[in-house]
Formats: structure tokens, sequence, C-alpha cells
């Protein structure tokens, strides 16, 4: 597909994926990502349900953040 397509990253377009892969950092693709931490994720999202389920309410507008780290490569540097 990247031979059909006639666009360059970055030139044309920045590219990012998730989770770091290991062919991310390949020099084939050298694809930004960020690295998420999946886990944390689960378990934050588990404790908004169980509070949801206890309380037998709505848990409402609940905003978690959960900090990722932004690996950059050559598809969005310039």
């Amino acid at each position: 597909m990247r031979q059909e397509v006639p666009l360059q990253a970055p030139r044309d377009a920045l590219v990012a994926g998730f989770d770091d892969i290991p062919a991310a950092s390949w020099a084939a693709y050298d694809l930004t990502t960020f690295v998420q931490d999946g886990a944390r994720m689960v378990d934050e999202a588990m404790a908004i349900l169980s509070a949801s389920a206890e309380s037998h309410k709505p848990v409402g507008d609940v905003r978690v953040i959960v900090p990722a780290r932004l690996v950059e490569r050559g598809t969005t540097r310039r």
C-alpha cells in the first residue's frame, strides 16, 4: 500500500501510531508513536465501573488522565 500512494511522511502528511510495537522503530517504517499504559487504563476504567455499580447510580462526567509518552520518529520529524 505504501508504494501505491504518492504521499510521503512527513512531507505530505504526519503519521503517528500507538503502543510502540517493535516494528514502529524499524527503518522501513520509522513511525512516531504514543506509548500508553494499557494496564493502568483498564484499572481506571474498572474503578469507574465498580464505583457506579456500588452506588447504583451513573458515574456522570468522569475524567481520568493517564499519562502517555510520545516517541517521535521520522513520520513526524520535519
